[in-house]
C-alpha cells in the first residue's frame, strides 16, 4: 500500500528561488530589450521619412507640377513634430494654406526622435521637388542630407541626391556621409 501523505506541488522557497531566478533574467533582459525597442523605433521613422520623399517626388513628376516636404512646426527638430506633403503654389511658394492640395499629413513623432534637414535647407525645414522630380534648393540649401536621431543611441543620415533619390547611411552624420 503506498502513502498517501506525501504531497504534490511546491514548497515556498523552491517558488522564491524561482521567483528570484525570474527577476535576475529580467533585470538583464531588459535593458537589451530597450536598445531593440529604440531601434525598431528608428527604422520606422527612417521608414515613413523615405515613402514620404518618394510620395513628394513622383507626385511632382506625375502632375507636371512643385511638391513641398514641409515641417508641420518651424524651427529646431520641426520635421520631428510631423510634415506635410503639399502640391506647391507659386504664388504662396512653400507655405500650407486651406486651398493647397494636401497629399499627406504626418503625425508628430514622441519627443525623442530629431529630424533634422542638417544643411539641407536651413531653417526653414522645407524640401521642394520640382516637376521633374530633381530637389530644388534655396538659398541657405548648399547640403544633402537629412539629419535623424531616436532618443540616445540611433543616429543616422539620409543621404538626397539632387536628382531626388535617397539612401540611408546608418550612424553617420558627418560631412562626408553622403559623399
Amino acid at each position: 500500500m503506498k502513502n498517501l501523505s506525501a504531497s504534490f506541488g511546491f514548497t515556498l522557497i523552491e517558488l522564491m528561488v524561482t521567483i528570484s531566478i525570474l527577476a535576475i533574467l529580467a533585470a538583464v533582459a531588459v535593458p537589451n530589450f530597450q536598445s531593440t525597442i529604440e531601434a525598431a523605433k528608428h527604422r520606422g521613422v527612417i521608414s515613413d521619412l523615405n515613402a514620404s520623399i518618394a510620395l513628394a517626388r513622383s507626385e511632382a513628376v506625375k502632375r507636371g507640377v512643385p511638391v513641398v516636404v514641409a515641417a508641420k512646426v518651424a524651427g529646431a527638430n520641426g520635421l520631428g513634430k510631423g510634415w506635410r506633403i503639399f502640391v506647391d503654389d507659386p504664388a504662396n511658394a512653400g507655405v500650407f494654406s486651406a486651398s493647397t492640395p494636401l497629399l499627406l499629413d504626418q503625425a508628430p513623432y514622441d519627443n525623442s526622435v530629431t529630424v533634422g534637414l542638417g544643411t539641407m535647407a536651413g531653417a526653414s525645414e522645407l524640401l521642394t521637388f520640382a516637376a521633374a522630380g530633381n530637389v530644388v534648393l534655396g538659398a541657405a540649401g548648399t547640403g544633402n542630407r537629412l539629419i535623424v536621431s531616436t532618443g540616445s543611441g540611433s543616429r543616422g543620415t539620409l543621404c538626397l541626391a539632387f536628382g531626388g533619390r535617397s539612401r540611408y547611411v546608418d550612424k553617420n552624420i558627418g560631412a562626408s556621409a553622403c559623399a
